[in-house]
């Protein structure tokens, strides 16, 4: 079984105390959630852009997404509250063409393009967590100076 990729993140007690000032358990999460998602994009369209023209509908499958498929549910072990997953989705043809079978060789565009992304990936969600907290904690100031008594 492969191992599982590790990272150092500094700063996360920071962060985290800044996802408690907010309050709110469903806007962190939705805070969480879109920096994922825009630190999963140059990902996303780097492994599209490497898979050949000739695999039908795969380049058009899958993509950004919180969800898995049944059988990739049964296999997963969740390791964080907020993850996301970048890739060809459950198509079966992804993985016949990501690492080949007995008659047709490999080519792979998922893997490239995690090796491509990988080591800038910890400063991207960083640089992404702090946007969206920031626009966060500016909505949540246009609402409370919104609702503030006139006077």
């Amino acid at each position: 079984m492969p191992r599982s990729p590790s990272f150092k993140i500094e700063g996360l007690k920071d962060i985290d105390q800044a996802l408690l000032d907010i309050g709110k358990k469903a806007t962190a999460k939705n805070i969480g959630r879109r920096a994922l998602r825009n630190a999963a994009e140059p990902i996303d369209q780097s492994w599209r852009s490497k898979v050949r023209v000739d695999t039908g509908d795969l380049r058009e499958s899958g993509g950004i997404s919180t969800k898995l498929t049944r059988r990739q549910r049964a296999q997963h072990k969740k390791t964080a509250p907020i993850e996301m997953f970048v890739g060809p989705g459950g198509n079966p043809q992804a993985i016949t063409e990501e690492f080949g079978t007995n008659t047709h060789p490999p080519h792979p565009s998922l893997r490239p393009a995690w090796d491509e992304h990988r080591h800038d990936l910890p400063a991207v969600i960083g640089a992404e967590l702090w946007s969206e907290i920031e626009k966060a904690a500016a909505r949540a100031a246009r609402k409370t100076a919104r609702l503030a008594p006139k006077g």
